[in-house]
């Protein structure tokens, strides 16, 4: 009974130690901070405000055309232009995804994942980044040459990229439709009930998670 006794009182004292923080949520205190790392190549415009509306008397001058104070959260901005290496990095990309999509098309397979992580099937297969192109590979060579220039219009009879069959294709998410309740997965009855607005204004219904605007 006694060492029950002692075991209490050394619980009430411990606990006595403790932070009082009223039953509020504090967080974790004595961590270190961890500031915001800046995105590559752009500036942090800081909060601030400025007066809409007219500024001096108006033509009666009565007075009465009012202003309001609009207060604008910060935001990062690019703080250059694209330059031209950045353009040419762009350029290289693109040539390199058209060659590896040439390549799938022509049964080398190993420029392509047509698997994920979990073993489900991807269809169309997605670009291998990881895999490299041999130009020493005669194979290779033979399925890559309608990319470039042909007879007549050889200057000089150099190998250079036909620039014409440089068609690239880009996607975004549009987040305010994605994140918009009626357009999220339904649990009790198992599917999609929104519907999604695509770039050229038609209607569609979600059935999936990978429809393109």
């Amino acid at each position: 009974m006694r060492r029950c006794f002692q075991l209490c009182a050394l619980i009430a004292l411990l606990s006595s130690c403790g932070p009082n923080v009223g039953g509020e949520l504090v967080g974790v205190e004595g961590r270190s901070a961890t500031p915001e790392t800046p995105p590559f190549e752009m500036i942090f415009v800081p909060d601030g405000s400025y007066t809409q509306g007219v500024g001096d008397e108006d033509l009666a001058y009565g007075l009465t055309a009012t202003t309001k104070t609009i207060t604008v959260e910060g935001f990062w901005m690019d703080q250059t232009e694209i330059t031209n290496n950045k353009y040419r990095q762009f350029v290289n990309y693109v040539i390199d995804s058209i060659s590896k999509v040439m390549l799938i098309n022509g049964g080398m397979d190993e420029f392509g994942i047509s698997e994920d992580e979990f073993g489900n099937p991807i269809e169309p297969p997605v670009i291998n980044k990881r895999a490299q192109i041999d130009p020493r590979s005669e194979d290779q060579k033979e399925i890559l040459k309608d990319l470039y220039y042909q007879g007549d219009e050889m200057f000089y009879r150099r190998k250079e990229i036909d620039t014409r069959k440089l068609n690239y294709e880009y996607f975004w998410y549009d987040i305010p439709q994605a994140a918009n309740k009626k357009n999220r997965y339904n649990f009790d009855k198992q599917k999609y009930e929104g519907t999604i607005v695509k770039a050229d204004g038609k209607v569609e219904p979600i059935y999936n998670r990978q429809i393109e605007l």
